[in-house]
């Protein structure tokens, strides 16, 4: 999945992203203006729900800083 922040997007910086996923040990790729994130067959369903959880924390936050 590629993911890239725009002036549309709920994820309003990369930064953030990058150190939600840092900070939860995510591998992510560079993609141009973005990040993508792959499944490999070693994942767990675990594994998914940390990366979701990660950038749904990045979510509420950028919506907290712009209120």
């Amino acid at each position: 999945m590629n993911l890239t922040p725009t002036g549309k997007s709920p994820i309003q910086t990369l930064d953030g992203m990058i150190e939600a996923l840092v900070r939860n040990k995510i591998s992510y790729a560079r993609r141009g203006p973005g990040i993508r994130l792959s499944t490999h067959a070693h994942n767990r369903d675990a594994d998914i729900d940390t990366a979701l959880r990660a950038l749904l924390g990045v979510l509420t936050s950028d919506k907290r800083a712009s209120a």
